[in-house]
Order: C-alpha cells, then sequence, then structure tokens
C-alpha cells in the first residue's frame, strides 16, 4: 500500500531539488568559455594575465627606448623577449581556435616571436658564454621552433648541445628531446 507523502516531506524534496538545480546553473559554462574548453574562472585569470603580460610588454619597450644604456637593460630585454614567446603561444593557441579568419593573430604571433629572436640573439652576441648562455639558447631554439623555423631552432639546439651537459641536466634531456621532435617533422628519422 502507498502511503501519501506528508506536505513536509513534499517541502523538504522541493527544497533539496531545487538547490540542486541552482547549483548545477553555477557551474554551467558561459559561452566563450564553452567554445575553449575553459572554465568561466580560468578564463578570467587567463585574460586578467594576458593584459598584464601586455602592460608590462609595453613597459619594458619604452623603458629600452627611454634608456638604451640602462644598468637593467639586459635584464629587461631578457624579460621582455621571454614576455613575447608566452604572447606568441597565447595567439597561436587563439588563431588555432578562431571561428573567423585567423591570418592576423597569425601575423601578431609571427611578429612576437621574431622580436624575441632578435632579443635573444643580441643577448648571445653580447655574452657568448657564461651560465646565462645555456638558458638564452634553449629560448632561442623555441622561438624559432614555434615560429616554424625549423632549421634555425636545430642549428641552435646542435649550438646548445655542444655545451658542458653537467651545468642542467634537466635542460639537456629536454633539448635532445626536442631535436628529436624536429627531425622527426622534417623526416629525417634516422639522424
Amino acid at each position: 500500500m502507498i502511503r501519501p507523502v506528508s506536505v513536509n516531506v513534499r517541502r523538504r524534496l522541493t527544497v533539496a531539488l531545487a538547490c540542486l538545480l541552482l547549483a548545477a546553473c553555477s557551474v554551467l559554462p558561459t559561452q566563450d568559455t564553452a567554445d575553449s574548453g575553459m572554465a568561466p574562472e580560468h578564463a578570467a585569470s587567463r585574460v586578467s594575465a594576458s593584459k598584464d603580460r601586455e602592460k608590462a610588454i609595453v613597459s619594458y619597450r619604452a623603458y629600452l627606448a627611454r634608456y638604451p644604456g640602462g644598468a637593467e637593460h639586459d635584464s629587461i630585454t631578457r624579460r621582455l623577449a621571454d614576455l613575447l614567446i608566452e604572447q606568441a603561444a597565447d595567439l597561436q593557441l587563439a588563431a588555432a581556435t578562431a571561428h573567423g579568419d585567423s591570418a592576423p593573430l597569425q601575423a601578431t604571433a609571427q611578429q612576437s616571436y621574431h622580436e624575441a629572436i632578435g632579443h635573444y640573439e643580441y643577448l648571445l652576441d653580447k655574452y657568448p658564454s657564461g651560465a646565462e648562455t645555456t638558458d638564452l639558447l634553449y629560448q632561442l631554439s623555441r622561438a624559432y621552433a614555434e615560429s616554424g623555423a625549423s632549421q634555425q631552432a636545430l642549428t641552435t639546439i646542435d649550438r646548445l648541445l655542444l655545451q658542458s651537459p653537467d651545468s642542467n641536466v634537466r635542460l639537456y634531456a629536454d633539448t635532445r628531446f626536442r631535436r628529436g621532435e624536429l627531425l622527426f617533422g622534417d623526416g629525417a628519422f634516422m639522424e
């Protein structure tokens, strides 16, 4: 025999169901983030970080133009190059997921890579050896590889691998892996 549900139990069930529905609605992504597969909170922090990075890039460029011989010139040049690589990678990702014309994003990404490469080469010309050289070569090879200049990336990687591998074992292991990826991508399976 089925007993009728009391009014008190019905109210509790209604409140519980309403709470579940509200909770489910609060975690649904917005249209902008649903397309990117990103949670709204992550998307907002990514946009904020991108704006902060853009402000830093603008201020670093202004400093380098205003004080070309400043005491912090080389460290700011290095930081600017690193930020340009991050910016270019984000632009390439945006171009890959764009629903419309991605050519402007790709062009801006290539400009960022080109500028970063110029900064890394400047620093390597100024400091051809030293503790920073290994990391600069690694970043330069990354910039070349991600910009599509695989031959220059391989040349830079080979230059890096000629240095003492004891200075940074993890970096050298990663560099060898990246070298293998570049060779494989170029169809050079036996090198």
